[in-house]
């Protein structure tokens, strides 16, 4: 699809004129407001002053939308890739783009409202959803710490005094089998609880053609048990607790070919030693499966205190323990070239107070946070002793250590009705951070490695420090991050925004790597938007133009055998964001969602003897991003609703690393989607068969050159194939 395709399919969705539908007994789409909770209360978000997409429970069920990854596609300006098992999410062209365990994002990713550090956690599948909110640009005033892209929060349902529930099976091509199974209502007068489990099997994308096992395959389980405890009319207690485990071969490194060209021979180091390459990408040659085991388990409770008509009190206090260890192979062959893993387990608390004012015309939070994490992260690269045969398997490339951080905030933000149109919005947020990092580091192709290759790796071996190590360092770090804005409500139906905003994300230190530690990065953003639903609520047509200015950018590169993390002196993002839904008959739906991007750096040499990247594209930030989609509903009979549902989605191409290298770039990619479901009044039953990617699209999320020491190979990772399948849901209650 080109860009003229693209600007023509945005034009069509949002410039269509109005078609007044005749009143009958068919089934209708009828238009919803939708609340969300991105400012810390419950607001319209035709009415709300942020960039943001919420996608309730219910479309992430018929669209398939199960993930992090499934779901960017729906948001304008929103990318996702997996490279080394973790999530890494990018809005408006920033995010994660480090491979380090114990590295933070650019969104900051929250469930019900708390913060969870480790991207790793972010890789688990939605369930027992109400809905999820993506929040564009800058959160420095609500949301703090390592949000300077914007903020993810998906929120769950929870206990309420009527017996609901439900449980659903599905079954899909590559062996899928998962079930879902939700089950909530009163258990006394005054506590109400609810308890949601998934579980997931699925084979794999691909094969080892080596040892002739599935990769990309998933095995996951997860659990969530709330009590809502009401003692009085003007007290509540939600407690919630929640586990997730995976334990299969998925997240493999996919070879995509060597530094010299995209065609598919090994690199020369490997051809060296005799090893060859899978003549698919999906499948790789590997000495060894790829091994992904990981657990997370999280424990909340918040507690809300009406103090009168205008003042309520929320306490949110959180526990989250996280582990996971992930080994692959990076240079494509069955030749133990280069078996790699890593591994992380963090333990974080955090403690949030918030003071909530409401009146006819001011309304206003002011909190206070704290946080408390301790990571640790160990990474290891096998190596051959020589770049040629004869050679034997050495300890190579080892890194272990703890990261610690402690971080406090304050914050503000209110919301003043000047008269019935005209609004202001002022807030700040004082952060303070501290970090130490306690590590360790050796790069030896003397000390051979014992073990098997495919076994498990035996952390309990010495490490044999390089100059300089064990290290210990620690920095701290604060700022003050304002923001101001002014709204106008046109009339009923259409609502205008302009706002300033600050983002602060800390700085820490590069594990491995003898430098002081890198600075903190800032961004200042300006954004002007309007809400607007017309034509009876026939048609609603929200628009975003932003522009960010960076300071002191956190950019991360591979130099030699490490992962060196530094700050770029500047970069600015531009872009215009748009999301509509007409409605065209009472039983007739077209969407549209988009984006265009602009962005680049300013000065910044990656590196001694590097050219300077002014004026290059961020990584992972394609110019034009784009779904349309296309629904309508039919009443078979008085109990029975059929849907009908197609998507077109695009996405131009994108660099995946500063130096804008056409190696380094994949091309943009069309992707097209179908949904049939069924709904049956009596016995409350829904039936929804699936395709997604139905031409079977071959993309890559992400790929990178790996270190000159294995042969300096690129791979990445592949996104889903074509998925089909059905799925039956049976309501209770």
């Amino acid at each position: 699809m080109s860009k003229k395709v693209f600007a023509l399919a945005l034009l069509g969705s949002t410039c269509i004129a109005p078609v007044y539908a005749q009143e009958t007994d068919e089934a209708e789409l009828t238009y919803e407001r939708v609340l969300v909770t991105a400012t810390k209360r419950e607001t319209d978000l035709q009415s709300t002053a942020l960039a943001i997409s919420a996608i309730g429970g219910d479309d992430l069920e018929v669209r398939q939308l199960a993930d992090l990854e499934s779901l960017t596609a729906a948001v304008p300006n929103v990318t996702f890739n997996r490279y080394l098992g973790q999530a890494r999410l990018f809005v408006r062209g920033l995010g994660n783009d480090t491979t380090i365990p114990t590295a933070e994002g650019r969104v900051a990713y929250h469930i019900d409202g708390f913060y969870i550090s480790r991207n790793s956690v972010a890789m688990g599948t939605f369930y027992d959803v109400d809905r999820v909110e993506i929040i564009r640009g800058p959160q420095g005033t609500l949301y703090g710490r390592n949000a300077t892209a914007g903020a993810a929060n998906v929120i769950t349902r929870k206990p309420t005094r009527e017996f609901d529930g439900y449980a659903t099976v599905q079954f899909g091509n590559y062996n899928l089998r998962s079930a879902d199974f939700a089950l909530g209502g009163p258990l006394t007068e005054d506590l109400s609880g609810r308890f949601a489990m998934q579980m997931t099997d699925r084979g794999g994308y691909g094969k080892n053609l080596i040892t002739g096992n599935d990769i990309d395959a998933s095995s996951t389980g997860s659990a969530r048990a709330s009590l809502l405890w009401e003692p009085s009319a003007t007290t509540d207690f939600l407690f919630t607790v929640d586990h997730h485990r995976e334990q299969d071969s998925n997240y493999a490194a996919h070879y995509n070919g060597p530094q010299s060209g995209e065609s598919r021979i090994p690199v020369a180091m490997a051809a060296l030693y005799g090893g060859s390459v899978s003549p698919d990408p999906r499948d790789i040659n590997s000495d060894r499966d790829p091994r992904n085991k990981r657990e997370t388990t999280g424990a909340t409770v918040e507690a809300t205190f009406d103090l009168s008509d205008n003042w309520t009190l929320k306490s949110l206090s959180g526990y989250r323990g996280s582990s996971y260890a992930w080994d692959t192979d990076l240079d494509g062959t069955q030749v133990a070239l280069a078996p790699y893993g890593q591994a992380e387990k963090s333990d974080q608390y955090s403690q949030e107070f918030q003071l909530h004012y409401n009146s006819d015309r001011l309304n206003a939070v002011l909190g206070a946070y704290a946080f408390k994490e301790d990571a640790y992260g160990r990474v290891y690269i096998l190596l051959q002793s020589a770049t040629a045969p004869p050679s034997f398997l050495t300890q190579g490339y080892r890194l272990a250590g703890d990261v610690k951080t402690t971080a406090g905030a304050i914050f503000g933000e209110l919301t003043y009705d000047i008269d019935d149109k005209w609004s202001v919005i002022v807030g700040g947020r004082y952060s303070a951070e501290e970090k130490s990092v306690d590590d360790d580091y050796q790069i030896r192709r003397d000390q051979p490695y014992l073990s098997p290759v495919n076994g498990p790796y035996l952390p309990g071996i010495p490490i044999l420090s390089n100059p300089g190590y064990p290290r210990y360092d620690e920095e701290s770090w604060d700022s003050f991050t304002p923001k101001l804005g002014v709204t106008y409500q046109a009339n009923d139906d259409v609502f205008l925004f302009a706002t300033y905003s600050t983002g602060f994300k800390s700085g820490g230190f590069s594990p491995g790597v003898l430098q002081p530690a890198f600075d903190p990065e800032l961004v200042t953003s300006f954004e002007i938007g309007e809400r607007a639903t017309l034509f009876d609520d026939r048609l609603t047509l929200n628009a975003t133009a932003f522009y960010f200015n960076y300071d002191d950018m956190q950019v991360s590169r591979v130099t030699g055998t490490v992962v060196v993390i530094e700050n770029a002196s500047s970069a600015k993002v531009s872009g215009l964001e748009i999301e509509s839904a007409f409605r065209p008959t009472d039983n007739s739906k077209i969407d549209f969602s988009g984006a265009w991007l602009n962005t680049e750096f300013g000065d910044f040499f990656p590196g001694p003897g590097n050219d300077n990247m002014k004026g290059n594209r961020l990584p992972s930030a394609p110019e034009w991003q784009g779904l349309v989609g296309a629904e309508i509903v039919q009443s078979l009979s008085p109990s029975i609703d059929v849907t009908l549902r197609g998507e077109v989605e695009y996405k131009s191409g994108m660099y995946f690393t500063p130096q804008n290298t056409d190696r380094l770039y994949e091309e943009g990619h069309t992707k097209l989607n179908a949904f049939l479901t069924f709904d049956l009044a009596d016995p409350d039953l829904r039936v929804s068969l699936y395709g997604r990617n139905l031409t079977d699209e071959l993309s890559w999320s992400i790929f990178r050159s790996g270190s000159v020491a294995y042969g300096a190979p690129v791979n990445g990772v592949i996104e889903a194939p074509r998925t089909f399948g059905i799925s039956i849901t049976k309501q209770f209650g």
